[in-house]
């Protein structure tokens, strides 16, 4: 059925999924997986420590290669599926280059927890729902949640608030943070969160230190719908009790932490 076509590859078909959807206006939905996040922008770059390839981009992939230029063409819902420090889709490129992509598309993320290049079984069934939301009309995944920081916070440090759509049934929320400026070696900590309203988050982010940047993000458990008898390959048959919605990596370079002039504690 051409009217039902979707992508879905992993780590180099990551990268070709994002191209392919910013191509073909076939596509309807686009699902790249630990990879499709693109080359390290210049302001990345300008990131001491930062997490970029040193050697620069040929003129000729730069210009036709690099996937980071399909995202401003691509109109398809999409989702990235990654971990946080995978060595091929970098968060940290995901973080510039995936504003491009425009606004009305819809754009979701699904993050797995400090591994590299695989998923946890709580985000390796999401290529199947939003094949089910968008090519088969059988369900509807919650919107992608809003993080907002508040980098002064109080005397505890920097706050970070999370808002989870509250359209399926939330099982638990992990809000992450820290100030190591490479992404693909970053290790985040866990926020605690200090106070829940219904469906939104406060937690907070003790800080080290002012000379350092602030990176925050989140993910929200929703009840995997079992009706749907999603299955997936041998090795990973069966789907978990949960799958996860993330937020997009929340970036504040030096200046601006040291402009907030957060408590360290």
């Amino acid at each position: 059925d051409p009217e039902k076509i979707g992508v879905h590859g992993h780590s180099m078909g990551g990268k070709l999924s994002v191209m392919l959807a910013g191509t073909d206006k076939r596509v309807k939905v686009a699902v790249p997986s630990c990879g499709g996040t693109g080359a390290a922008p210049d302001a990345l770059k300008a990131r001491k420590g930062n997490s970029a390839r040193p050697q620069a981009l040929k003129p000729l992939y730069a210009k036709y290669i690099d996937d980071a230029k399909m995202l401003p063409y691509v109109t398809c819902p999409i989702m990235y599926q990654g971990p946080h420090n995978d060595f091929n889709g970098m968060l940290s490129n995901l973080a510039f280059n995936w504003r491009a992509i425009p606004e009305e598309t819809p754009v979701r993320f699904s993050i797995s927890p400090h591994l590299n290049h695989r998923h946890i079984l709580e985000s390796a069934f999401v290529d199947l729902l939003m094949f089910e939301q968008y090519l088969k009309g059988r369900y509807e995944l919650p919107k992608t949640p809003v993080i907002k920081v508040d980098l002064k916070g109080d005397a505890t440090g920097p706050r970070i608030i999370l808002k989870a759509d509250p359209s399926k049934e939330i099982d638990r929320v992990e809000i992450f943070y820290s100030q190591d400026p490479n992404g693909q070696f970053r290790f985040r900590r866990s926020a605690e969160i200090v106070k829940q309203e219904e469906n939104i988050y406060l937690a907070t982010a003790p800080v080290m230190s002012t000379d350092l940047g602030f990176f925050a993000m989140a993910n929200v458990y929703y009840k995997h719908p079992k009706e749907l008898k999603l299955q997936g390959p041998r090795w990973r048959k069966d789907p978990g009790d949960t799958y996860v919605i993330s937020t997009n990596v929340q970036m504040f370079e030096i200046p601006e932490v040291k402009a907030a002039n957060p408590a360290v504690t």
